[in-house]
């Protein structure tokens, strides 16, 4: 009975490995993928590096350009016309087949350009290069110094606003059937061990939410690049906390960056119904009127 259990479960997870597959790459399927006139290559780092070695063809994307961080707003979704703007001088267009990646490894940098990316609307054309460009080098992958030129793109974007959630649509699904919460910072805060200040002095985390810490994820190789665990890695500790496919799922940290690798976890897993609270526990915990959960 275990070995039928084990098997329906390699065939379930095969067949959301064929339908996200496209999600993660590593350095060989990219290598394939050079040259192609469709490719937009995105490293998102600090342009120092960039200009120091990169991925040949690639876009720089300075960490940050995409969100906005100003008053009571801490790495939300800037407005659409900003996207637009930002995404147009990378050349991006409807037809785009987009690689993201980074020279450290931090992996919310990339995670969360995918997350705005995915909100745009451009789905299953974006992917992250797993590993980045420390699995880029280590894979005997080309680099240069050379910044390559950039053809303005037109685009019209069609944002998935259904996507982002707010505070009032979180108070409004606590406790609710078939929703979960899910806390994706470190367990320290989640069990209100630790607290930042910007959430408003405020311990513990949002009453009901499960925990899935972000950084749980993913795993350093021996190459040194921290690359995401494999589909039955990741499915287990999704099972753990009891999350199930259809149920609607909101996904918030400190301030909506660590999330988007849960949120990336998810699509690699086929979780269809997932929500993001931009302003996660920066928001919440700072608002008195709404309820915090202690252990």
């Amino acid at each position: 009975m275990q070995k039928l259990i084990f098997m329906l479960s390699a065939v379930v997870l095969s067949h959301a490995a064929m339908a996200q597959s496209n999600i993660l790459l590593d350095a060989a399927a990219l290598k394939e993928k050079l040259g192609k006139k469709e490719l937009v290559i995105l490293h998102v780092s600090q342009e120092d590096l960039y200009k120091k070695e990169h991925i040949p063809g690639a876009q720089f994307v300075q960490e940050g350009s995409f969100t906005i961080d100003e008053g009571s707003h801490a790495f939300d979704l800037p407005p659409v016309s900003d996207l637009q703007t930002l995404f147009e001088s990378k050349g991006v267009t409807k037809n785009s087949q987009i690689v993201i990646y980074t020279d450290g490894n931090f992996k919310p940098v990339t995670t969360r350009l995918l997350f705005t990316l995915d909100y745009l609307g451009f789905g299953n054309q974006v992917s992250i290069l797993d590993g980045g460009l420390i699995a880029w080098k280590a894979s005997g992958g080309k680099i240069t110094n050379e910044v390559p030129p950039t053809i303005r793109s037109s685009l019209q974007l069609t944002p998935r606003k259904d996507l982002v959630v707010d505070k009032e649509y979180v108070r409004n699904n606590l406790g609710k059937q078939q929703t979960t919460i899910i806390d994706c910072r470190a367990a320290v805060f989640y069990q209100g061990i630790e607290v930042l200040e910007m959430h408003g002095g405020r311990k513990g985390r949002i009453p009901g939410a499960k925990s899935i810490p972000f950084a749980s994820l993913y795993d350093k190789t021996e190459r040194g690049s921290y690359e995401f665990k494999s589909l039955v890695e990741l499915k287990k500790i999704f099972d753990q906390q009891g999350i199930k496919k259809g149920d609607q799922i909101i996904l918030y940290c400190h301030i909506g960056l660590q999330l988007t690798v849960v949120y990336t976890a998810s699509k690699l897993l086929g979780y269809d119904n997932v929500k993001v609270f931009d302003g996660s526990f920066h928001e919440w915990g700072a608002d008195k009127s709404l309820p915090v959960e202690l252990q």
